[in-house]
């Protein structure tokens, strides 16, 4: 037996107290790398796997579920829950009464046994102000509540799975953007090329490539004199030139005959590409055929 004050007693007390470090470092360690998983991940089955994992070990739970809302919709679906076989108990419901009181109050609610109801937490992951989801934890019987400590922990996965869907629907919402945009750019008649404040090309449409014979894969990344014949390029800048002046360009003809012999005549403009705050981010060209109405215009004057 050793006593406290003595050589040995001290040693011993010494060696207690680094067994608690160690094992409360461990633990940081071990929430550091589930952070950094779910952090990680690009979809949100994987999120919502890793979430419920992680809480579920953080606090040693029975059972726990995470809810998304999907894309345009108002409703959470279940998005996964651990143990994932097992049978889902009552305790993972969400009544509406509770979500609307979390919601209001976005912070964790505990909530006591029932009859035929384990205790619970619900947690909200909000990010930006905007809920993403909910996680709820069926505790134990016998298994009130949690720490302060286990709460915290709690929070920092939270706050990385709430961080980690945004980032997803973001990224959805872009993606759905871009391609509403794209759309439109290819249904456009004209052609279009866009220009940041380096000089290189951050997107074309096919009616442009088309114009100048032109692939859009290797368009992309390149400066207008990589692609385009020195006459054309020079044409191109000077009305890059007109724009940045003016702040647009009025048309330059610019003829362009074929491999097959056919002769057309461009119309070439561009315009300032600015943000939302006016800050200069490039210039826009947009080139038409202008072939028809110069033809039209011959045979007004011989008439």
């Amino acid at each position: 037996m050793t006593t406290a004050g003595t050589p040995e007693g001290d040693l011993a007390a010494l060696r207690e107290t680094n067994l608690a470090l160690r094992e409360t470092l461990n633990g940081y360690n071990a929430l550091r790398d589930a952070v950094r998983k779910i952090l990680a991940f690009q979809t949100i089955p994987e999120i919502a796997q890793a979430l419920a994992k992680s809480v579920r070990e953080s606090i040693g739970s029975r059972f726990a579920a995470v809810y998304v809302t999907p894309p345009g919709e108002a409703r959470r679906v279940l998005a996964s829950q651990e143990p994932p076989d097992a049978q889902a108990p009552a305790a993972l419901e969400i009544e509406p009464a509770m979500l609307v009181w979390v919601l209001k109050q976005k912070k964790p609610l505990a909530m006591p046994a029932e009859p035929g109801r384990e205790p619970r937490v619900i947690l909200p992951l909000f990010s930006s102000r905007q809920c993403e989801g909910i996680a709820v934890l069926a505790l134990s019987q016998g298994q009130e509540g949690v720490t302060e400590e286990v709460t915290e922990k709690l929070q920092m996965l939270v706050v990385a799975a709430a961080a980690s869907l945004q980032n997803v629907r973001l990224n959805q919402a872009l993606a759905a953007t871009g391609a509403h945009l794209s759309n439109i750019l290819e249904s456009v008649t004209h052609g279009i090329c866009v220009l940041d404040t380096q000089g290189r090309i951050t997107r074309v449409n096919r009616n442009f490539c088309l114009m100048f014979d032109l692939e859009p894969d290797e368009v992309v990344g390149s400066r207008l004199g990589e692609v385009l014949p020195e006459a054309v390029r020079l044409v191109f800048q000077e009305v890059a030139e007109d724009a940045e002046r003016e702040g647009f360009a009025l048309d330059r003809i610019l003829e362009r005959k074929y491999d097959n012999g056919t002769e057309v005549a461009l119309g070439v403009s561009a315009t300032r590409l600015k943000d939302a705050a006016g800050n200069r981010e490039g210039v826009i060209y947009l080139c038409r055929d202008m072939t028809a109405s110069r033809e039209l215009e011959r045979l007004q004057r011989l008439t």
